[in-house]
């Protein structure tokens, strides 16, 4: 499993839905509770993963399986896959990384840590 430095690990964590499905009152409250209102690009092609969750033990299995595989056949087939993004319905985790349009899924604050990391 690749280690990666403390200073460098960072996530987002959010809520997804689908503009049809967007409930303003709801997005209000978000925005109200300090989430910020945004939206992901289509993409063509992606690497994605479906895995059944049932408890806690099922995403640490889940995550500590799919992971390794995933970038076993980003690297077999060549792929420029990046970033990794983990989403949570009721009953499944998918793992999905974007072959497309990979620099519009990055938030304000990713560039932010970036140009620290530089300065």
């Amino acid at each position: 499993m690749k280690k990666v430095a403390a200073d460098e690990c960072r996530s987002v964590v959010g809520v997804m839905t689908d503009d049809e499905e967007l409930n303003e009152e709801i997005v209000e409250k978000l925005i109200q509770d300090g989430y910020l209102k945004g939206s992901f690009p289509s993409v063509k092609t992606a690497v994605y993963v479906k895995f059944p969750v049932n408890n806690y033990a099922s995403i640490i299995l889940g995550i500590r399986k799919i992971y390794p595989l995933m970038n076993s056949f980003i690297r077999k087939f060549r792929l420029n896959a990046y970033p990794f993004m983990e989403i949570y319905d009721n009953s499944n985790l998918y793992i999905a990384t974007p072959l497309d349009n990979q620099d519009k899924f990055y938030v304000p604050e990713y560039h932010q840590f970036d140009k620290k990391k530089q300065d």
